[in-house]
């Protein structure tokens, strides 16, 4: 058969996960929970976000938790981000999962958490409540 070369200017795993500790610390205790090795990493912290949307901007309000939603579960500090609907039509529940506290402020930088906070400003919030909580029996 054919023999497979390896080129040697590509990098290892090893060798991009630690260029990305390097940039994120919080790379670190997610690998860590993400390779089962939960023990040696603080629990997650969970943010349960309950709230109650303006009917007529629902529309613009699913739209912002989108790119909100798919944006986050890029970042390397966040577990899970799921937004759910509940029984009630405008009532939603956001479940997110992060790494640190530095990992939820490095989430509140970026681009696509302005999407909801520029929903917000808008007015389509009608109430909202968030539990913060630790991953007691947390599985990813």
């Amino acid at each position: 058969g054919e023999v497979s070369k390896v080129d040697p200017k590509r990098k290892s795993m090893a060798d991009l996960s630690a260029e990305a500790a390097e940039k994120d610390p919080a790379f670190v205790a997610w690998a860590a929970l993400r390779a089962g090795q939960a023990g040696e990493t603080p629990e997650p912290i969970v943010l349960v976000v309950t709230v109650e949307i303006s009917p007529e901007r629902i529309g613009s309000f699913l739209e912002a938790m989108k790119i909100d939603a798919e944006g986050s579960r890029t970042e390397p500090g966040c577990l899970r981000f799921d937004v759910l609907a509940c029984d009630e039509p405008n009532k939603f529940i956001f479940y997110e999962a992060y790494v640190s506290e530095e990992a939820i402020a490095f989430h509140k930088e970026q681009v696509h958490y302005k999407a909801w906070t520029d929903f917000k400003a808008g007015g389509g919030v009608l109430s909202q409540t968030v539990v913060k909580a630790k991953g007691a029996l947390y599985q990813m």
